[in-house]
């Protein structure tokens, strides 16, 4: 069993976070060099620059570290590991809208056991720990709970993405008795619309998806008292491969969870 203070954790990741998301607002709005990955995703000096002040401040808790950016094989046998996105809505940055976060989980046994998403233009954080709840907080401020809402669907909001609507999303969007659909950039930024009751509905699915892009927001949503698993409504498991081509499905609710998948099944 893994024993470790996660309040302690979140106090020194808080600091941590602050100076990474420093330097990422030191770019934002400049002229900066751009280059695709090989999943064809942007990168920047931004992104490299984010995850060296993250590497150097998780180094002292002792747990390997795993990273999009690393040119490290993104594979894991390791128990207890920290899994990171140094900066997630890349394009949102480049673009200057604000939709864009630092994600930092800590995993233990293929499952996140802490998350915390960064919003560095607001310097605001939420984090969450198994069993411990998920908060909100401005930087050495108050945390504030988070909770989902939304019990029926027909008065749910969908969240979906802002630059690259996929056909799913479409079809969704179409096909659910829901309100009203509202786009956003980052999946860190999504999963915080639904951990704070703003949406209820974020269904996702890429080859170029990583479990960086997903293990902080997963354990956000679930401690907020949503559910969170892949397209087939199985666990999401963090463990071998790091890449997550079988998307996910996060929900602030059961049944509206049991209703979309039920969709799904006609789509798939």
């Amino acid at each position: 069993m893994l024993e470790i203070d996660y309040k302690k954790v979140i106090n020194d990741l808080e600091e941590i976070l602050k100076k990474a998301g420093e330097v990422v607002m030191k770019y934002y709005g400049k002229n900066i060099k751009i280059k695709n990955k090989k999943n064809n995703t942007p990168a920047t000096i931004v992104d490299v620059l984010s995850e060296k002040i993250l590497l150097k401040g998780l180094a002292k808790f002792g747990f390997p570290i795993i990273s999009e950016e690393q040119t490290l094989p993104h594979r894991s046998t390791h128990k207890v590991y920290w899994l990171v996105d140094p900066l997630d809505g890349t394009e949102n940055f480049l673009r200057q809208n604000t939709e864009f976060c630092i994600m930092v989980s800590l995993v233990s046994k293929s499952e996140p056991v802490l998350g915390i998403v960064y919003l560095p233009n607001t310097q605001t954080y939420y984090y969450a720990f198994k069993n411990g709840g998920c908060y909100r907080k401005k930087y050495q401020g108050i945390s504030i709970r988070q909770h989902v809402s939304c019990k029926h669907i027909e008065k749910s909001t969908m969240v979906a993405s802002r630059y690259h609507l996929s056909a799913m999303e479409s079809f969704l969007s179409q096909e659910l008795p829901i309100k009203k659909v509202i786009k956003s950039g980052s999946v860190g930024v999504k999963a915080v619309l639904i951990a704070n009751g703003k949406a209820q509905i974020y269904a996702k699915k890429s080859d170029k998806m990583g479990s960086w892009d997903i293990c902080a927001a997963e354990i956000l949503v679930r401690e907020a008292g949503g559910v969170v698993t892949n397209l087939k409504g199985n666990k999401l498991l963090y463990r071998s491969n790091m890449k997550n081509p079988r998307g996910f499905l996060i929900t602030a609710d059961k049944k509206i969870h049991r209703k979309v998948l039920n969709k799904l099944k006609k789509y798939q």
